[in-house]
């Protein structure tokens, strides 16, 4: 499997990424943080983001959400909607969460 930046591929998939408002979202198992972070260019010209946010990690090395949120709110983005992906079956508390993000306005 070959595997390549977002950043590298994306002029490829959208012509002119700079000047669209674009909407990116991702579902990678546990790997949207990287994804993510490692988009610094794409991420500039991103207008709202939808990413899977670990409660209660279930992936391996899957940082807190408050981590995530911050590292999100760092970058210029609010939160729009929280949406439960998951919860565990005996205790009902929330594993994982899908969050809608848009780019705060300047």
């Amino acid at each position: 499997m070959t595997i390549k930046r977002l950043d590298d591929v994306i002029g490829e998939l959208i012509n002119m990424p700079e000047k669209k408002k674009i909407f990116l979202k991702l579902d990678t198992q546990g790997y949207d943080n990287q994804v993510i972070f490692g988009t610094k260019d794409i991420l500039t010209h991103t207008h709202l983001l939808q990413t899977e946010v670990s409660y209660k990690s279930i992936y391996e090395n899957t940082p807190p959400f408050y981590e995530t949120l911050k590292q999100l709110s760092t970058s210029g983005f609010n939160v729009t909607g929280i949406f439960s992906l998951s919860r565990d079956k005996t205790s009902m508390e929330l594993l994982e969460f899908d969050c809608l993000l848009i780019r705060a306005s300047n």
